[in-house]
């Protein structure tokens, strides 16, 4: 299929907005892609905090060649924000409504926009001067990934762009317990053992009150995580993200468990905060992450001031699976499952639902005003959020539409990207060579035979029917990893076998985490988490 230039490099753009996300993010939790500050709350200007920029040293960087560093104009109601100075006082850069980046030449009465960067609706954020030509700045796909930048203004050259996940690394050390000044929790460490012999280590934080108390275990998921999942927070700091449970349910006198996936210890080395013992992690089949679940379970119910009839399992994304299917082994030892980002279907079709209607939300994002889930010709050429016009792009509407009917949709992305019509075919074909060479190159950390693994796994609802237990189900409008169709077609199962136990929540602008990371860089709890928190204070709440 032959297509102009400029078609090509539209097109790109309109894909990359997208993938280049996705590609990193595949089915790793919710809570380790931590989607963050997404839709209309994550595009908003924020203030300038205090330069976080993390020390890359040699990673490898992103090849971006539709950057470009172009002279523009100002319009005189523009209000300039986030301005720093270069130290001779030549440069000065400064953002526009958060996601525009610009550099004026002071001495030669210029403007300069930075433009071509992927994920364009996103803000740009730590703006700084490494010395009098090389402007510093980072624009995040979500609050704990995103990507480093280092530009040339003086040559109008990108020089690094450097990806840095926020799932921070981890040698063999363990971590020190949460430090409780109000002397309201305890937390203690327990390392126990796998059924098959590998070494396992937990984290138990229980409120001091007297009495046993009920329980959340948090599952496992993708790619596996730490005992505390650090995270960076600043150039100096960091915090835990495990810290928000270990804080917020014992004041409903709930207990919280964390444990280390298999092969999984933390470390002291950002970004990742994590050591892969890859030997060991790639017995991480989702048999034995199952038979991991119960084994938690077992070590928490024998713990002193836990009630071993109140324990729950939380678990967001292929944890959703995880912990479905752990709870209908030992049905008798689980009161209720919280779930979210929830996968309903087999990863053969929910990976195809990343790489079509996942990939085109982004998409829509800009372009989709009446949420029809397609892109008419009047919503492309109103261009409502600026997209076109910043790429400069006056390409036809016609070269998008492929069918003719009047409208851009998501398999029409598709037809237009051989990268995503080959990934489609392989998960058609059980091409596993060709899906495991593209989550090396994403950079996924999941283990040996995954897709294989999971192609071959029944739905969740093969667990949940067998069930008769409290089970929360709670699902983001924008999820770009799980559709949030195939939640309601779960619903519909549900309600015609009677499991009136289950609850169903659906929060219209929230996405695979629904939007947590609204919690940890603005201090706010978006609706869906809650939404959770209610949940589990009610069902802890009941004593049978």
């Amino acid at each position: 299929m032959a297509h102009s230039g400029k078609l090509k490099h539209h097109v790109s753009r309109l894909w990359n907005m997208s993938i280049q996300i996705h590609r990193k993010m595949i089915l790793a939790s919710a809570l380790i892609v931590l989607s963050g500050l997404s839709n209309h709350a994550s595009s908003q200007s924020q203030a300038p905090q205090a330069h976080r920029h993390i020390r890359i040293g040699k990673s490898a960087g992103m090849d971006i060649p539709e950057f470009s560093l172009g002279e523009a104009s100002l319009e005189a109601d523009e209000k300039k924000e986030n301005v720093v100075k270069s130290r001779n006082g030549k440069y000065e850069a400064f953002t526009i409504s958060g996601t525009r980046l610009l550099v004026s030449d002071r001495t030669a009465g210029k403007v300069f926009e930075i433009k071509g960067l992927p994920m364009e609706w996103r803000p740009f954020s730590d703006l700084a001067w490494m010395n009098n030509q090389t402007l510093l700045f980072d624009r995040w796909s979500q609050p704990h990934y995103g990507v480093h930048y280092e530009v040339n203004v003086k040559l109008k050259k990108l020089i690094r762009a450097v990806p840095f996940p926020d799932k921070l690394e981890s040698g063999s050390m363990r971590s020190h317990a949460l430090q409780d000044t109000t002397g309201k929790t305890k937390t203690i460490e327990l390392p126990f053992t796998s059924y098959d012999r590998h070494e396992m280590f937990g984290k138990l934080t229980t409120p001091t009150s007297t009495g046993k108390h009920p329980v959340v275990i948090y599952v496992q998921t993708a790619e596996g995580m730490t005992v505390d999942m650090k995270r960076q927070k600043s150039r100096t700091e960091t915090f835990n993200y495990f810290d928000l449970y270990r804080e917020k349910l014992p004041e409903m006198n709930v207990a919280f468990f964390s444990y280390e996936g298999r092969g999984i210890t933390m470390g002291d080395k950002p970004p990742r905060y994590e050591t892969i013992n890859w030997d060991i992690y790639n017995t991480s089949t989702l048999e034995n992450k199952v038979r991991d679940v119960i084994s938690a379970v077992e070590l928490v119910r024998k713990q002193p001031g836990v009630d071993a009839s109140r324990i729950f399992l939380m678990g967001g994304s292929e944890g959703t699976l995880l912990a479905a299917e752990a709870a209908s082994r030992i049905p008798k030892q689980i009161r209720g499952l919280i779930l979210y980002g929830v996968l309903t279907v087999n990863m053969r079709e929910n990976f195809k639902y990343i790489l079509t209607d996942g990939s085109f939300l982004s998409v829509r994002r800009n372009f989709d005003t009446d949420k029809d889930g397609r892109i008419s010709k009047q919503e492309f050429e109103a261009d409502p959020n600026k997209v076109r016009e910043r790429s400069s792009g006056n390409e036809a509407f016609s070269t998008l539409d492929k069918n003719g009917d009047g409208f851009f949709t998501a398999e029409e992305l598709v037809m237009l990207s051989e990268r995503l019509r080959n990934l489609r075919d392989a998960a058609d074909k059980e091409n596993y060579e060709v899906l495991n060479e593209w989550a090396k190159t994403a950079g996924v950390s999941t283990p040996k035979d995954w897709f294989k693994d999971h192609f071959a796994h029944p739905s969740i609802w093969t667990f949940l029917a067998k069930l008769n237990i409290a089970v929360g189900c709670f699902q983001g409008g924008v999820d770009a990893m799980v559709p949030i169709d195939g939640v309601r077609k779960l619903e519909e199962q549900a309600k015609k076998a009677g499991k009136s136990k289950m609850e169903f929540h659906y929060f219209e602008n929230l996405d695979h985490s629904l939007n947590i990371g609204e919690y940890f860089v603005r201090g706010t709890l978006p609706a869906g988490h809650k939404a959770i928190f209610e949940f589990i204070r009610q069902q802890t709440a009941k004593k049978s």
